[in-house]
């Protein structure tokens, strides 16, 4: 999908914001938000977590990716690992 790809390539974060608007004016498209935020977590693509942590949260986001956040922080992600944290949405065990 394009906006995976997107991420997946560090485009300009406004240019992947426009993306996600238009998909979301297209009422044929199916948004999976969930994956959006599992590859930017997996990208470490901090910019991106963030936006979609507030414009797209719920919870089940967070549960799905409990073993990503913390391979997050394995990786070298700090500023994800330190927005996710600072939402409070580590869970306590992966």
């Amino acid at each position: 999908d394009l906006i995976e790809w997107a991420i997946l390539c560090y485009q300009p974060v406004e240019q992947i914001q426009l993306l996600m608007i238009k998909l979301e004016g297209n009422s044929e498209a199916s948004i999976n938000w969930h994956s959006y935020f599992e590859v930017a977590i997996k990208c470490g693509y901090a910019q991106i977590v963030k936006y979609l942590l507030i414009k797209k949260f719920h919870q089940s986001m967070i549960k799905d990716c409990s073993k990503t956040i913390y391979l997050t922080a394995q990786k070298g992600y700090l500023e994800v690992f330190k927005i996710l944290f600072e939402q409070k949405s580590i869970p306590d065990k992966a």
